[in-house]
């Protein structure tokens, strides 16, 4: 058993409750790692059995249930969620936002009614929704990434194509037994060594298809490692699902941070978390 199922049971639990009725999913958009919680949030639907559509952004919608895709989405960086949030929420019978982080948009959440229901992925996240808003349903869960049943990727049927494309894309890289996975963009907070955002490299979208595709080519890029060391908190997550030994450092705004505390630490016995500021105050 994935650790997901062990953890998310309110998810799980209400997820089972739809059975019978189609929901409509919004996967959320960003780097690799979302496509990861995508692969994952998919293999959780057809394990319980959930009726599930995509749906892009604009969609007719009425009356129906809209449940929106986990991430990091909604912080003061991003908007997409938000707008998504606020485009549907008078309009879809019920809402689900999947395990997320969350900070900020006070005034999105004092208006969300008792037909939203809010999983956080980390306690920071739950205590602030918790403060702002009283009318949702809000739960504490964990990362969908968790689900994800990393055999399912490797012995797909699709895996000779998935193979191709990785090798194209990764072209005359070469990872070796300790590579550095860092990000390069607002989130980052630390300058680790030269290494290679693999979380932009095999971005391939967050549709059915594409979210295993992406999954896949950072399983292929991790699989050799014997330490991986990031601050991208899915290769984090899918590094500690394969095993593998993982240093995990912070983003911007203290998400992996959260997120380390509250499942991974737990879970993912493999990864541990880098405190720089611990480590700067110690020298």
């Amino acid at each position: 058993m994935n650790p997901g199922e062990m953890c998310n049971t309110e998810l799980i639990d209400l997820l089972r409750s739809l059975r019978g009725r189609r929901v409509r999913f919004f996967a959320n958009r960003g780097n690799a790692g979302d496509g990861v919680i995508a692969a994952a949030t998919y293999q959780l639907f057809r394990k319980h059995r959930i009726d599930f559509e995509p749906i892009e952004f604009g969609a007719a919608l009425d009356g129906e249930v809209l449940a929106l895709g986990g991430g990091g989405n909604l912080v003061p960086l991003y908007n997409m969620i938000r707008k998504t949030l606020l485009a549907y929420a008078n309009r879809a019978e019920m809402m689900i936002l999947m395990p997320h982080t969350i900070r900020g948009h006070e005034d999105l959440l004092a208006g969300l009614g008792d037909h939203v229901h809010v999983f956080c992925r980390d306690a920071v996240s739950y205590v602030h929704v918790l403060d702002h808003a009283p009318k949702a349903h809000v739960y504490l869960g964990h990362d969908v990434a968790l689900h994800l049943d990393a055999a399912a990727i490797r012995n797909s049927p699709h895996v000779a194509e998935w193979e191709a494309v990785y090798l194209q894309r990764t072209g005359s890289r070469h990872y070796g037994p300790t590579p550095v996975f860092g990000r390069n963009d607002p989130e980052r907070k630390v300058a680790l060594p030269p290494g290679t955002d693999i979380s932009s490299l095999y971005l391939f979208g967050e549709q059915p298809g594409q979210a295993e595709l992406s999954t896949y080519c950072l399983m292929r890029a991790i699989e050799n490692a014997a330490l991986v060391t990031t601050d991208r908190l899915h290769v984090a997550i899918l590094a500690g699902l394969m095993g593998k030994e993982t240093r995990l450092h912070d983003n911007s705004y203290g998400k992996n941070r959260a997120v380390y505390l509250h499942s991974i630490r737990r879970f993912l016995p493999s990864v541990t978390f880098v405190d720089t500021a611990a480590t700067r105050s110690a020298a």
